[in-house]
């Protein structure tokens, strides 16, 4: 049953993800080209991402930019394969047997688990993730 249902949940994630985005003024299309100018890239790099459908892992290219963390099938392909928007989330490291650098972004509609190569990177991602979340940029704002 689960399996039957869960392309449809995906399907109602992200279009609640792109309607949420519209009422912002941001819109990106999955399946289509995104360039993001180097000077909005906080973080870059190769990471492994767990599929939602096949919950295979797949390498996957990340960038992060201000309130999102967006991912590619690699660097030089630049067409959006899929994002996180960052609000209301929490990442956190992630116990798992045969990928022990992991990490987990959970927002009210997934759960993204991602892994590191080593332990360092992992963290250093974790660090910048958190820093880069909508709630971080508004104190930051308020601080000033």
């Amino acid at each position: 049953l689960v399996h039957r249902l869960l392309p449809t949940m995906i399907k109602y994630r992200t279009e609640c993800e792109v309607m949420s985005l519209q009422k912002e003024g941001e819109l990106f299309r999955i399946g289509e080209r995104l360039d993001i100018p180097p000077s909005h890239v906080l973080k870059e790099g190769l990471l492994e991402k767990k599929g939602a459908i096949r919950r295979n892992w797949n390498n996957r290219w990340f960038v992060l930019k201000s309130g999102y963390l967006f991912y590619f099938n690699n660097k030089a392909d630049r067409i959006l394969k899929g994002f996180i928007h960052l609000t209301n989330c929490t990442v956190t490291p992630s116990f798992n047997k045969k990928k022990p650098h992991c990490f987990v972004i959970s927002t009210a509609l997934r759960n993204l688990m991602i892994s590191a190569t080593t332990e360092q990177e992992s963290k250093q991602w974790v660090s910048a993730i958190k820093n880069a979340t909508v709630e971080e940029e508004r104190r930051r704002l308020e601080e000033t």
